[in-house]
């Protein structure tokens, strides 16, 4: 008898699952009429391959496959191979099906009814396939049509939907023009001699460098006219830098097979995709901590991010003994190797994260009386934050008479600048863990009119970028807080003085009293020489044993700085008392009253009561007395009505200079 069709080996690898081969089988025993279970049994093991047999075997051990039924031998590879699905995740897979782009409305039919072999749907089957495919169609149209129909079934839907692709093709077709065109000859085409020139006015707009796709070019050879022509195949790349702008390549200048390369931000090597040293400069040069406190930052910085580095509590052991109760500081070379592993530990590519303009983006700074220090990170897909590049840096001698509240800022500042391509143009989040700064520096906040210039400037600059300012404790800011506390050590150049604060100087040098004498005058008072010292040094936390003149600069101290060894609040000098008199005449030379005298004194200088004493200069000039408004008129007090005739009385008096007192 002739047999119909071939049983081919069952394998895992060529798509085909054990529910469709069984499907297979069956059919292929009923073409040929095989109906014993023995020699169904007989042909499935000859048939199904050695692989599939090897693991029968191993299901039906101690015994053999010939000693089961047919029937069980099914069941058991049926187990192996074809376990029952979660119901669950089966509808998960169904309702998370979309149409793919270029996808057919029929295929992507047939992709939802597999879908839903195991989805245990039941009777809403139908309608729940109408459903998904109403919903994860991409052609806008079509979804729309089927949208608007009333009593929508699933066989309509698929109807609608078939048509309207089928009509979209066939226009599509018709619309194409049909033109053919014959050249007899073609010019010679040359490069111009002179590119890049225009006529037009030039423009200040910089180019900024562009992350492209770098694929290699699929080249095919054509004889056209007898002639061999390169010529490339259009690989579907979205954009090409060089020919878009008309360059060429210099064999002269190009380098070929260097053993790595930068672009990016990135070293590209053999080894894989490393970050650049200025992204880990801060790191790699950060100096050896000297004392407890610079050791706890350091430690605080790596513990930041403990959660990348492996086996990190055994390598910072020696570290860690330092900080005990009564442990004498001795930097050894057992803690030298410690600091040395950590720092190689932090800069391995699964702690540091390369950068991604889809993620979040976040600038963590910080600020010490001698440094700064900034913190690159993203957000990545699991919520957790991976550093992207580390900065740090000292302040030179002028900053580092800044008040703290412009120090913070200028960490935000320098952070900025320092990674402005990754930040312009993207939103991004700057944390500080200095409150003030939230009110002068927000993203909702307008310019501050009273602050210094320097804040001023600081925040007409960032209104360039889209940012959103928020605070975080400095426990929670460990990272920057360490480099900030172990600065690079070399310095900047020197950063002259701002120009507002220069002119203002100056200013004082022709007027009642010179910046010499302020000088001296500071140095020489008690309070206003040790204001000096904490503002260049820190402030101490309990001043309960100082005098009460203190206190008005404790609540300044944020914002008080120093400029030629003068004490400034803001943009405002600090005056001596030794030189108040005098500021106070100049001011009052006018005669324009308290008010006015406080406006124009508030924006050149300020000492404590400065507002009270205004005042009572103005109340003891009869000059500003005369040429003060009158009192507005008191309110009129009507008298009640009364309740009732003779309940009330009243008697006015009248003095005349003819007739005396009269009464009326």
């Amino acid at each position: 008898m002739p047999l119909y069709g071939t049983l081919e080996q069952f394998n895992e690898g060529n798509g085909t699952t054990w529910e469709e081969y069984c499907e297979r089988m069956e059919q292929y025993f009923l073409a040929n009429a095989v109906t014993e279970v023995a020699v169904k049994r007989a042909i499935f093991l000859s048939s199904v391959g050695a692989s599939t047999y090897s693991k029968l075997r191993s299901l039906c051990s101690p015994s053999k496959p010939k000693d089961k039924s047919f029937d069980a031998l099914i069941a058991l590879l049926n187990s192996y191979f074809d376990p029952k699905p979660s119901v669950i995740l089966a509808r998960f897979r169904f309702n998370s099906c979309y149409m793919k782009e270029g996808e057919k409305i029929k295929d992507f039919v047939a992709k939802l009814r597999k879908l839903s072999e195991h989805c245990n749907y039941g009777l809403m089957l139908n309608e729940l396939l109408r459903d998904r495919l109403v919903c994860g169609v991409i052609n806008k149209k079509i979804q729309s049509r089927l949208l608007s129909e009333v009593d929508l079934t699933l066989d309509k839907a698929v109807e609608l939907a078939v048509a309207m692709e089928t009509a979209a093709c066939d226009t599509e077709e018709l619309q194409q023009p049909n033109v053919s065109v014959e050249t007899s000859r073609v010019h010679r085409v040359y490069w111009p001699q002179h590119r890049n020139t225009s006529s037009a006015p030039g423009t200040s707009a910089s180019r900024q460098p562009n992350e492209i796709c770098h694929v290699t070019p699929v080249m095919v050879k054509l004889r056209i006219n007898g002639l061999d022509t390169q010529m490339e195949v259009d690989t579907g790349a979205s954009v090409s830098v060089m020919s878009a702008s008309g360059l060429r390549l210099n064999r002269a200048k190009c380098q070929l097979r260097l053993p790595e390369v930068t672009y990016l931000g990135h070293r590209v090597s053999s080894k894989g995709v490393e970050p650049t040293d200025d992204k880990t400069q801060a790191i790699v040069q950060a100096p050896a901590p000297t004392d407890v406190k610079s050791l706890r930052a350091w430690l605080g910085l790596i513990n930041y991010y403990s959660r990348f580095l492996k086996n990190l509590a055994s390598i910072l052991s020696p570290l860690y003994k330092l900080l005990k109760d009564g442990q004498e500081w001795e930097w050894n070379r057992e803690q030298s190797e410690a600091f040395q592993a950590a720092k190689k530990l932090l800069l391995k590519s699964n702690c540091l994260a390369h950068f991604d303009i889809s993620k979040e983006t976040v600038l963590a700074c910080d600020a010490s009386p001698y440094g700064l220090g900034c913190v690159l990170s993203q957000i990545d897909d699991k919520g957790v934050e991976r550093p992207v590049a580390f900065y740090s840096r000292k302040l030179n001698e002028t900053e580092q008479r800044y008040a703290q509240i412009d120090r913070e800022g200028l960490s935000i500042i320098s952070g900025v600048k320092k990674w402005h391509y990754y930040l312009y143009g993207r939103p991004f989040v700057i944390v500080t863990d200095h409150k003030p700064l939230l009110g002068l520096l927000g993203e909702d906040k307008p310019l501050p009119v009273n602050a210094s210039p320097r804040v001023q400037r600081w925040a007409l600059m960032l209104s360039a970028y889209t940012y959103k300012l928020v605070y975080s404790p400095g426990r929670y800011q460990t990272h920057c807080d360490g480099l900030s506390r172990l600065p690079l050590p070399h310095s900047p150049t020197k950063v002259p003085a701002p120009t507002e604060t220069v002119h203002l100087m100056e200013f004082l040098n022709e007027g009642p009293v010179t910046q010499e004498q302020i000088r001296k005058w500071t140095g020489r008072d008690p309070v206003l020489s040790a204001v000096r010292e904490y503002v260049r040094w820190g402030w101490p936390d309990d001043l309960s044993d100082k005098s009460p003149g203190f206190l008005s600069y404790k609540n300044r101290m944020s914002e008080l700085s120093i400029h030629e060894e003068c004490l400034m609040w803001g943009c405002r000098v600090i005056i001596p008392p030794q030189g108040r008199q005098a500021v106070l005449k100049e001011v009052h030379e006018g005669h324009f009253g308290a008010s006015r005298m406080k406006n124009r004194a508030r924006s050149y200088f300020w000492w404590p009561g400065l507002d009270k004493e205004l005042e009572e200069v103005a109340a003891t000039c009869s000059v500003c007395q005369e040429s003060r408004g009158s009192a507005p008129p008191a309110d009129l007090q009507p008298w009640t009505w009364p309740s009732q005739p003779w309940e009330k009385a009243a008697l006015g008096l009248l003095w005349s200079p003819l007739k005396g007192l009269c009464g009326f």
